[in-house]
């Protein structure tokens, strides 16, 4: 069967172009220069599956013809990631029974106290563990969790594939969770000026060395990320990812 990754975000907590900004990047006519904020979708076993339903979704699944969901992953609950729980009401109406919803229990308290008026929308699998197994829409999906800004975040894997976003710390253990990938997506920031809460262009490729995957794709990126110069600076394995970009594995 055909599995696929689509992200649907490949920008920063702003987006790109940046509202008031005149830098290069916001004002380039390059698609891949044009971000929305950081998700992607899961096509696996014949499931559809959407990753962080951020302010964008909306946008998103209209851009990328998404007409079916079978279940949403959040990785955690900063405003770019979680804004747009709210837009998925429309996904219950076309479908019988309550929405799946996969989320750690931290996540699951947070979204019950904002978005409390859509619960008898979702049935939700909040995961108790910060790190292990579960079996969500009958796949099977590896976790492991990491903080940043003292928010828990879920890095996701699914097989070879693995989702890493909005990474600043990490430990061994997590390095030995991701080893042996076909394919890493990973969040960095930009490429200069340290972040508080994301890794830098630099500091993803010394952890992506550390984890060896065959191939790595850059999510997450800021306004200060030129696509093609950025690009042309990495080694041959390791690439930006764009919005619209499709990763096909097994």
């Amino acid at each position: 069967m055909r599995n696929s990754l689509i992200i649907l975000g490949s920008g920063g907590s702003l987006g790109v172009p940046v509202v008031g900004c005149s830098c290069k990047v916001c004002h380039s006519s390059s698609e891949k220069n044009k971000r929305l904020r950081s998700s992607v979708f899961l096509k696996i076993q014949g499931k559809n599956i959407l990753i962080d339903p951020g302010p964008d979704v909306r946008l998103q699944c209209l851009k990328a013809g998404i007409d079916h969901l079978d279940g949403v992953i959040l990785t955690h609950v900063h405003h770019d990631h979680a804004a747009g729980v709210d837009e998925l009401r429309v996904f219950p109406l076309f479908r019988e029974g309550k929405f799946p919803f996969l989320l750690s229990e931290f996540s699951h308290e947070e979204l019950v106290r904002r978005f409390h008026y859509i619960q008898k929308n979702f049935v939700f699998q909040p995961l108790k563990e910060m790190k292990g197994e579960t079996e969500f829409l009958g796949i099977n999906i590896r976790f492991f969790t990491y903080h940043q800004l003292g928010i828990p975040v879920l890095g996701l894997r699914f097989g070879n594939v693995a989702y890493v976003t909005d990474i600043k710390y990490y430990t061994d253990e997590i390095i030995e969770d991701l080893q042996g990938l076909d394919f890493l997506i990973i969040s960095a920031i930009r490429k200069e000026n340290p972040s508080p809460a994301h890794l830098l262009i630099p500091e993803a490729l010394d952890l992506i060395n550390k984890i060896a995957p065959k191939h790595t794709y850059l999510t997450h990126l800021s306004h200060e990320v030129e696509h093609e110069e950025i690009n042309e600076e990495l080694p041959s394995n390791i690439e930006l990812g764009y919005d619209g970009l499709e990763i096909c594995f097994v």
